[in-house]
């Protein structure tokens, strides 16, 4: 079936377009040609692995010291 649908795709102003540009058009190529901020995306990984770092010690901490008060309330009033 999808033999008999003809393979022309089109742009957007509906003119039919090379295979060249065909390739260029897909998801992952378009993603490969495109010039890319390395050191920006290093940059911002860094700090957002820094900030997760952060928030898992800080839960863990609020954890410790929440079981603390919740045992001295107890044992205050038992």
């Amino acid at each position: 079936m999808a033999k008999l649908i003809s393979s022309v795709k089109e742009d957007k102003a509906g003119i039919p377009m090379n295979p060249q540009e065909r390739t260029l058009s897909r998801p992952v190529m378009a993603f490969i040609i495109q010039r890319h901020d390395l050191d920006g995306l290093q940059l911002a990984m860094k700090q957002a692995l820094r900030k997760a770092t952060c928030r898992v010690f800080a839960l863990q901490v609020m954890h410790v010291v929440d079981f603390y008060l919740l045992v001295s309330f107890v044992l205050t009033f038992s």
